[in-house]
């Protein structure tokens, strides 16, 4: 069961519910029916405001810095497919985009510093696509030694990978609907 809500020791408790079982093997209704849920859910949560916190705020960007910055903004664009919106030499800056912003994709800052730290593990980019396969033999193409992909517990198959600073990178799909 889902349950998405907030809670204010202050004020009445606020939950709202949707009745999907996150199972392993999830079927694709089930995988529909979970985002229309949260699509229509999730506007509702978020414009509820629990302790006068930054309510308007929302996630801009990722940023990544970098000593080696055409490099790495290189292998962004060429190797993952992100578009350069803005690309600004001088300054060592980048802002790139997924193929389709409107549908909420993401954006990734690319700034050139010498003083960029090494890459850390606690995190990593996570990219949806379509094609797991076609996304394995383009990165292989590239010389990169690429790990068999595997499938995960909540029913995706992923491809684990490290850009050339060593940021991990992951790509997974979900499985065909049918």
């Amino acid at each position: 069961m889902v349950v998405v809500g907030t809670a204010r020791p202050d004020g009445p408790q606020r939950q709202f519910c949707g009745g999907i079982i996150l199972a392993a093997r999830r079927s694709p209704q089930d995988r529909i029916a979970f985002s229309l849920i949260v699509s229509l859910l999730l506007p509702a949560l978020l414009a509820h405001d629990d302790n006068g916190a930054m309510s308007s705020a929302r996630l801009y960007a990722t940023e990544l810095r970098t000593r080696d910055w055409p490099r790495l903004v290189d292998w962004y664009r060429d190797v993952v497919g992100l578009k350069v919106a803005v690309r600004m030499t001088g300054e060592r800056y980048a802002l790139l985009v997924a193929a389709d912003l409107r549908r909420g994709d993401g954006r990734l800052m690319i700034l050139g510093r010498d003083d960029a730290e090494s890459a850390a593990r606690r995190w990593s980019l996570a990219f949806e696509v379509s094609d797991l396969n076609g996304v394995t033999e383009q990165l292989a193409a590239t010389g990169l030694v690429v790990p068999a992909a595997t499938e995960q517990a909540e029913g995706y198959r992923e491809l684990v990978v490290d850009d050339p600073d060593g940021n991990r990178v992951r790509f997974f799909c979900w499985p065909e609907r049918s």
